[in-house]
């Protein structure tokens, strides 16, 4: 529990001196009167011309998530370029545009990384609601390579059924460009967005085997081609819905995950407009993508893993709040009283039709039928759900909560049989809930609480990972001595991590350390073994978990400058004497960085990313003593 402490191919212009093109007029307004989002970009686009937009001359008609973005004089066409700096990844996404002429199956972009990159990639994707497209996926291309002194073309492929919908009319079309590349405080630029003539060489958009020619991206491998490295990117055309087959036989090949988020905003007033819940949403993504770089702290070329997309924010705020209605959260937020006589959020009603019409995303088989939250997941269209809440009101909410499909330790899915307390906290009115249940899907709710700051969310991202050994027995196999929770087996101890003896919150310390490579107990006086105490010498301890850093003296303990060793960084490398993990010196210094860019406050949210940074990831080599490889902790996520 956390405290409230706290390129040589025919081009169709689609602006310029070429094609003209109609543009619609309609700004973009949030559901049920809410307050509109990006109002300055969508008004302004609303008097703007196709050029402008894909020929990125004006900056203010593109939105980025993370980064600065402005505009830059160095273009491939027309007058300016869109330039975005001090981002790991970031969301380009453009002002809404009326129909297009001129559409093939080939989307084209120019772009220029401020060096050559020893890693990245970029993709485009496609949303027209009023066509039932949302965030339609195009082709990934790698940045690998790419030359720093001049612009590359990309190529993109677009599915047969995004052309057909972009053949038609409407007014409503944005594109999304996500950018993942090492971090600059140069530009990295975009520039003349069109459709191409024809698709280009034999191995994909672009070639056969590199980004943007004879090397070109995709091919016949997937993204790289037939002579690049092969990206296996889930959710995908096989598989995009939790709990699925093709998570558990691709495990360890997956190079990527985009899971795609759902967020419901029920706060009303300021701290809940559009734009302040999307810049919530937005560095929350950005950190959850930085805690998922394996050993970044170590290795600055370290890729984000999970780069969640945003499918849709949906603001059920009221406009107005009704005369004396004085809760920070709207009249829509569902509630209900439980048996203790508490007021929580009734998760029921979220799954219900009433709230798939708030949603209003149509199923595109049926387009006058919106989908409900289950049809959301049992299709793929949505993979977890954020709610941005304010959690002043009484608690509304949990932590975080997730129903979790339930595995056995050969991570084979037990029919269904669910782990309702698989977060931190659990669904209401009843923890076993059987419209959950019915969906046959993993579901991960996490909360935007917009009375709060980043610190707590990723203190209860950390909980969540904690409890997930519960479904998934491998979790607690590969990661309990990471997390410092095997003390039992390891140091032959009557309890196995420093919750067991201890009181959430208590600031009594109950922890010392004569040596950095030593530790002495007791119990508080207020706990179950009040009175005893002892030493473990050696303590050759994993790493820590949600309340306990490596050398922290008492829960919550973030700050400590005290140095002691541990395994974070060589956890299950058995790269030290006699086949043993190496140990390295912790202490709050060795967040420096992190805590420049997302604090560490009452919460500790620069060592809960350090925790998961040190958390073996994609291509880590990592093994248990007994010698069993450890699999990349994240997709047991989306199990």
């Amino acid at each position: 529990m956390r405290t409230l402490r706290k390129m040589n191919t025919t081009t169709v212009a689609l602006f310029g001196a070429l094609t003209p093109l109609a543009f619609g007029l309609t700004a973009c307004v949030a559901p049920d009167g809410g307050a509109p989002a990006d109002d300055l970009a969508a008004t302004t686009s609303a008097l703007s011309s196709p050029a402008q937009i894909l020929g990125f001359e004006d900056a203010t008609l593109w939105t980025s998530s993370q980064g600065t973005k402005s505009a830059s004089t160095t273009h491939s066409q027309g007058a300016k370029s869109l330039s975005v700096q001090n981002f790991t990844f970031t969301t380009v996404t453009s002002a809404q545009l009326a129909t297009l002429s001129g559409v093939t199956p080939t989307l084209q972009l120019d772009v220029k990384p401020p060096a050559v990159l020893p890693w990245g990639q970029i993709q485009v994707f496609v949303s027209i609601p009023s066509r039932n497209v949302f965030n339609a996926t195009l082709s990934s291309v790698p940045l690998a390579g790419l030359p720093s002194t001049q612009f590359s073309t990309l190529s993109f492929s677009v599915p047969a059924a995004v052309v057909t919908a972009l053949q038609q009319s409407y007014s409503d079309l944005t594109f999304q460009i996500t950018v993942n590349a090492p971090q600059s405080s140069q530009g990295f630029l975009l520039d003349n967005l069109r459709f191409q003539g024809a698709s280009g060489g034999t191995g994909g958009a672009g070639g056969t085997g590199g980004a943007g020619g004879t090397g070109g991206a995709g091919g016949t491998a997937g993204s790289g081609g037939s002579g690049g490295t092969t990206s296996v990117i889930w959710p995908n055309a096989t598989s995009s819905a939790n709990s699925d087959a093709w998570l558990r036989q691709h495990h360890d090949e997956i190079t990527e995950m985009h899971p795609r988020a759902l967020v419901i905003n029920f706060v009303n007033g300021p701290n809940g407009s559009t734009s302040t819940v999307r810049a919530r949403w937005d560095l929350m993504a950005q950190a959850m993508g930085e805690g998922s770089r394996y050993h970044a702290y170590s290795n600055p070329s370290a890729k984000p893993f999970v780069i969640h997309e945003l499918l849709k924010q949906v603001d059920l705020v009221d406009n107005p709040i009704p005369p004396g209605w004085t809760l920070p959260n709207s009249t829509k937020t569902p509630r209900v009283t439980t048996s203790s006589g508490d007021v929580r959020l009734d998760y029921t009603q979220l799954y219900s039709q009433t709230f798939a019409d708030f949603y209003a995303i149509p199923d595109p088989q049926n387009p006058s039928h919106n989908l409900t939250l289950c049809e959301l997941l049992q299709k793929g269209i949505m993979n977890e759900l954020f709610i941005a809440i304010d959690n002043s009101e009484n608690g509304i909410t949990p932590e975080i909560i997730e129903y979790k499909q339930m595995y056995d330790s050969n991570d084979q899915p037990l029919a269904g049989q669910f782990d309702p307390f698989a977060g931190n906290g659990n669904f209401e009115p009843v923890a076993d809930l059987p419209v959950a249940r019915a969906c046959g899907r993993s579901l991960r709710v996490d909360f935007l609480e917009m009375n709060n700051g980043l610190d707590g969310a990723l203190h209860v991202l950390t909980h969540n990972y904690e409890h997930l050994g519960r479904s998934v027995p491998n979790v607690d196999r590969f990661y309990a001595a990471l997390y410092n929770r095997d003390f039992g087996q390891r140091f032959n101890t009557f309890f196995n991590s420093w919750y067991d003896i201890a009181v959430n919150g208590s600031a009594t310390p109950f922890l010392s350390y004569p040596t950095n490579q030593s530790v002495s107990w007791f119990c508080p006086p207020d706990t179950g073994c009040a009175g005893q105490q002892g030493t473990i010498s050696p303590f050759t301890q994993g790493c820590g978990n949600a309340h306990y850093p490596p050398n922290a003296t008492n829960s919550y303990d973030y700050q400590n400058t005290t140095t002691v060793l541990t395994r974070c960084e060589h956890y299950g490398l058995h790269d030290g004497p006699n086949g043993k993990d190496l140990t390295s010196p912790y202490s709050v210094q060795t967040l420096a960085n992190l805590t420049q860019q997302f604090g560490n406050g009452i919460n500790g949210g620069a060592w809960q990313l350090y925790l998961f940074q040190s958390t073996p990831g994609v291509g880590s080599r990592a093994t248990t003593d007994d010698g069993v490889h450890i699999k990349n902790f994240w997709p047991y996520l989306y199990y």
